[in-house]
């Protein structure tokens, strides 16, 4: 069972790594090297620069930090400063179409007002963090509100203009890592906030040294459990 980390810290840097496991023979004397690549892949994410300036803070860090270091997993957000367009908006969402099964690597996404882009992260089930590779293909076009006149028509300029609500668009994408559980239908994915569940790379990782006992910064990097 996954902690919550504490929504009051929040670093001034956030940074998701995709990685991979790697098995070579070697070089050989021809100059070539063959390696063999898995084919699901985790991700790394390093979090730099939490401010400790709080009595708030500072509890909250070294509550987080005693059961980070019992390698206990912990349920927090991948903050990204930039997004697809569209998910300011309040009804943006984005929807699974289809039964997918487990490690499936393709998905059907119904989404409302998201100008989908590739290599936007997105979570499921506030645990599995996923990123679209390629977008195959994509039915619509993505609007944040559809321009119609007073008759429910496409608009014209001597018309009065009323908002729909944001168009309705069908992806069809790849993603990566695959799919870590069975994904039902129409199951909400959560490109606004991500999140995923980590463990530390470095169990020791995650030491401070405050001013005065007061002030100062921490890092820590976590990894896929």
């Amino acid at each position: 069972m996954a902690f919550t980390f504490p929504s009051a810290l929040v670093p001034r840097r956030c940074d998701p790594e995709p990685r991979n496991t790697v098995r070579s023979g070697g070089r050989s004397v021809t100059g070539f090297e063959q390696r063999v690549i898995g084919d699901a892949g985790y991700w790394e994410v390093k979090y730099s620069d939490f401010p400790i300036m709080s009595a708030d803070a500072e509890h909250a860090w070294m509550a987080a930090k005693i059961k980070l270091r019992q390698n206990q997993t912990a349920l927090i957000s991948v903050w990204r400063g930039y997004r697809s367009p569209g998910l300011l908006v309040p009804e943006a969402a984005a929807f699974n179409a289809g039964l997918q099964p487990l490690r499936s690597t393709q998905l059907v996404l119904t989404t409302r007002g998201i100008d989908l882009v590739e290599g936007a992260l997105f979570s499921i089930n506030d645990q599995y963090l996923h990123a679209v590779e390629e977008i195959v293909s994509r039915a619509g076009t993505p609007s944040l509100y559809v321009p119609l006149d007073d008759r429910g028509t496409p608009f014209d300029d001597p018309a009065p203009l009323s908002g729909t609500g944001p168009a309705t668009v069908t992806y069809d994408v790849k993603i990566w890592p695959p799919l870590r559980a069975p994904l039902p239908d129409n199951a909400p994915l959560d490109f606004r906030r991500p999140k995923f569940q980590g463990v530390l790379v470095d169990i020791n990782d995650g030491d401070t040294s405050l001013d005065v006992g007061r002030f100062g910064l921490t890092s820590f990097t976590l990894r896929e459990p």
